[in-house]
């Protein structure tokens, strides 16, 4: 079977209200499964990413090191 892959970046940071904290992740990873299922994709998978960014001219000249920053990306696929 062949498939048609479609990605969604989670933020990296979500904001929510103290009564809202403990689900606000949950509900955005729902929304965003349901959007993509009416278009026709099912959810795959979920990958994490690191990305490092070095440090500009002048931070370099005073030490600073790499900054790292992980991602998270929702796979979805589609049968085509």
């Amino acid at each position: 079977m062949a498939y048609e892959y479609k990605t969604y970046q989670l933020p990296q940071n979500i904001e929510a209200s103290a009564k809202d904290r403990n689900t606000a992740v949950a509900e955005m990873v729902q929304q965003v499964i349901t959007a993509q299922s009416q278009g026709g994709f099912e959810y795959f998978r979920a990958d994490s990413f690191s990305v490092s960014t070095p440090p500009g001219c002048l931070s370099a000249l005073f030490g600073a090191k790499h900054e790292y920053v992980t991602y998270s990306v929702l796979v979805f696929r589609k049968q085509i």
